[in-house]
């Protein structure tokens, strides 16, 4: 197996998980459908790069790695919550205004 083929059956699995929060919940307005929304950014930005293609090319592996892994982590962390009906109203501002500011990440890349 390659240095990446972890990525996508976690993914798969958080996409079913997706459906099912969906599905089985009445999403109220307020903290809990913040956290549904960080769910779906989590899963966007964890799917949207080319993290996987770095993995692979060994270009900047560790980095690579580390940001899907922090991705799968939060979206973990968010389902609980969700699931629970206890979304941390700390938890879902932070993700949401500092650590997944898509743009400060440009100073990784080079363009």
């Amino acid at each position: 197996m390659g240095r990446n083929h972890w990525i996508y059956p976690a993914l798969y699995e958080k996409i079913e998980i997706t459906i099912a929060l969906v599905q089985s919940h009445a999403i109220s307005p307020g903290l809990q459908r913040d956290a549904l929304n960080q769910y779906f950014r989590e899963l966007l930005l964890a799917q949207s790069s080319d993290w996987a293609f770095m993995m692979h090319a060994e270009s900047n592996q560790p980095y690579a790695e580390k940001r899907v892994r922090a991705h799968i982590e939060n979206m973990t962390s968010l389902y609980h919550q969700i699931s629970q009906n206890a979304v941390d109203s700390w938890m879902a501002p932070r993700h949401t205004k500092q650590e997944q500011n898509i743009h400060e990440w440009s100073i990784f890349l080079n363009f």
